[in-house]
């Protein structure tokens, strides 16, 4: 499971993992457009992980206002898929 706070300005995505496991973690708009890729395939030991996103796209440029996607996706080491989920949040500035 995956909690997300917004801070100002920026959200915070924590999550915990029970096992060591490999994530990915994207932003997109509501037309499916990728905005922005916190984390691709990056292992993370077991235990307690944030990611924070600023509000910009992969070229830095800060997005509007509006409501955007996340998508995390956690597999094993092995491949296997463990979790995926994807929910809206928010951007206000």
């Amino acid at each position: 499971e995956i909690e997300v706070w917004l801070e100002f300005r920026r959200v915070l995505f924590r999550s915990s993992l029970i096992e060591d496991a490999n994530i990915t973690l994207r932003v997109y708009n509501l037309l499916g457009e990728e905005m922005n890729t916190l984390a691709l395939n990056r292992a993370l030991g077991k235990g307690n992980h944030r990611f924070i996103w600023a509000g910009k796209d992969d070229h830095g440029r800060q997005l509007p206002s509006g409501v955007y996607l996340y998508r995390m996706e956690v597999n094993s080491l092995q491949g296997q898929r463990l979790y995926q989920s994807t929910k809206k949040m928010i951007l206000m500035k």
